[in-house]
């Protein structure tokens, strides 16, 4: 199943071409223990929040990663 801005975090971090590609553009942004109660989360949602805005993580950002992942 191809991911979406829909998808939640658990798909992301299901998926293991996802996770490989968003950890190589984003170390460390998913490093949060918190976030492990959060797969749940939408990852339209995940773009806005300041754990993820200060690791670069943008909707643009993940958008371009999501069309990558399609490729």
């Amino acid at each position: 199943m191809a991911l979406t801005m829909d998808s939640t975090l658990g798909d992301l971090m299901t998926d293991e071409a996802a996770l490989k590609m968003f950890g190589e553009r984003y170390p460390g942004a998913l490093d949060d223990p918190n976030l492990k109660n959060s797969t749940a989360l939408k990852l339209s949602l995940f773009c806005i929040m300041p754990l993820a805005t200060t690791k670069g993580v943008t909707k643009q950002n993940m958008e371009e990663l999501l069309a990558d992942l399609g490729k």
